[in-house]
């Protein structure tokens, strides 16, 4: 496996790796990104689902000079999907973190674990119809909007959206 490294700046890549990849070879795959930006003065951020696999990231750097710019947050000793996906978000916030002061920075995610939550989540959700119930309150408060608080919203979300420049309707 290879990847387009190092990306520009300010460019983000999603890669779809082959199916049947093991634990190790994708960890050897995320060695390989890290072991890449030797050359440049990128902050990486990585996540891994427990302690032990934080630990065989580390250790397939070897003596690496970029092992100082890493950051891996794990979850506990345990590969339990909720802390791995709290890793993947820790390890995202302390990315954006540094961007925000400027810095340069690589992160580097499996979303397997965020996929597994997610699954999870929408079975949970179906089994017990709570997309039906919050689809039944939200129309409930809607339709209990006076006309002029109706106006006062759409005009407070206009007004945000102009300001970030973003959609969040």
């Amino acid at each position: 496996l290879d990847a387009f490294v190092p990306i520009g700046r300010g460019q983000s890549m999603l890669l779809q790796l082959p199916s049947g990849l093991s634990q190790k070879q994708l960890y050897e795959y995320i060695a390989h990104v890290i072991k890449a930006q030797k050359k440049n003065n990128v902050k990486i951020f990585t996540a891994a689902p427990s302690a032990v696999e934080a630990a065989e990231i580390k250790s397939l750097l070897g003596e690496s000079d970029v092992v100082d710019r890493l950051t891996v947050i794990s979850g506990g000793m345990e590969a339990r999907p909720g802390e791995a996906v709290l890793a993947e978000n820790g390890a995202c916030a302390l990315a954006e973190a540094a961007r925000d002061a400027g810095e340069d920075a690589l992160l580097l995610l499996d979303l397997e674990q965020l996929f597994k939550v997610w699954n999870l989540l929408a079975e949970v959700s179906s089994a017990e119809h709570l997309t039906e119930i919050a689809d039944t309150n939200l129309k409930k408060e809607i339709n209990g909007l006076t006309q002029d608080l109706g106006i006062e919203l759409w005009k407070y979300v206009a007004r945000k959206n102009a300001a970030s420049g973003r959609r969040r309707t």
